[in-house]
């Protein structure tokens, strides 16, 4: 995928001790894309490039085609679906493997789209929850005065790749056995592999393929996205078994329980690599084996994936 969005995010941030912070997005790490009819925008801040400290920001908002000053309602738990009115917002922390998301639970983004443009623009505001390693509890910041002026659909992300539109190959797959605080068997049906040249939020720094699967409860209506997996890895890593904490810089493993959107970076364990696509491309097989152990950002919960298989194939064949 070649990031194209181009433009700027800025917001001004009060943390819950009263300290403000003024967010401003670099511009080398600016998103626009949708995905399973949804649109996201996101943004990245450096504030410590030795240190690998980042704030983020992330808005989800419901694929409802061009809209011109539309309000949408910031909600925690909520998937934006069309029509819904609803909104996801995050504002993070990213210092090394820590990733600490404070998920907006009220609040509102307006956004004007013009998709032949490619361009998008708004404002948003919210207050959201969370926590980070070694706090004593969970706080509540707030974040005023958002505003965003996007342009540049990412490649690879824009709407013909969305799965109406794109049969899955019937050989990607992963499964795996979530125990610990979450007891659950895990088998994906939705599935996206791409290359990045570097990370937004936390992860790999630099050049990865991101293999990317949920399982989605199509019984339901609206169809619900129950959880996620979602692996990264460096590009310059060959078939081989690594232990992810000695290659935290190279390998990071995600398990999301999407019901209040609850994040469980990996802590410890082991990847195995079977088959790579080719450096700087997605244009291959990713399969191979992981297990690790992640945790809440606050430590209060903790869980396993077992035996992670996957098989993510981004090899483009004849309709």
């Amino acid at each position: 995928m070649n990031r194209k969005t181009e433009g700027t995010f800025k917001a001004e941030v009060t943390r819950a001790d009263g300290s403000t912070e003024h967010y401003a997005g670099d511009e080398r790490w600016m998103q626009l894309y949708y995905w399973e009819g949804v649109l996201t925008l996101s943004s990245r801040q450096l504030i410590d490039q030795e240190r690998q400290i980042f704030r983020n920001i992330y808005i989800d908002l419901p694929d409802d085609g061009d809209v011109q000053n539309k309000v949408y309602r910031v909600q925690t738990e909520c998937l934006p679906t069309t029509g819904s009115g609803l909104a996801f917002a995050s504002w993070a922390i990213s210092e090394g493997s820590n990733f600490s998301p404070f998920g907006g639970f009220t609040g509102a983004v307006t956004l004007t789209i013009d998709t032949t443009t490619q361009t998008a623009s708004g404002s948003f505001e919210f207050e959201g929850k969370g926590s980070i390693p070694g706090a004593p509890s969970s706080e509540v910041v707030t974040v005023q005065s958002g505003n965003f002026i996007l342009k540049g659909l990412d490649e690879g992300r824009f709407k013909e790749f969305l799965p109406s539109n794109k049969n899955y190959s019937v050989s990607d797959s992963f499964t795996a056995n979530i125990t610990g605080d979450i007891n659950r068997g895990y088998e994906a049906n939705r599935f996206s592999l791409d290359w990045r040249p570097d990370s937004v939020g936390a992860g790999v720094k630099g050049p990865h393929w991101r293999g990317w699967s949920s399982y989605v409860d199509e019984s339901s209506t609206p169809e619900t996205t129950v959880d996620i997996i979602s692996v990264s890895i460096s590009d310059d890593l060959v078939p081989d078994t690594y232990d992810l904490e000695k290659h935290r810089d190279k390998i990071f493993a995600l398990y999301i329980e999407y019901d209040g959107i609850h994040a469980y970076p990996a802590v410890s364990g082991t990847l195995t690599i079977n088959t790579s696509p080719p450096k700087g491309s997605s244009a291959g097989v990713l399969e191979g084996v992981i297990h690790f152990e992640a945790k809440l950002s606050d430590g209060s919960k903790t869980i396993n994936v077992e035996n992670g298989v996957f098989h993510f194939d981004g090899i483009q064949r004849p309709a």
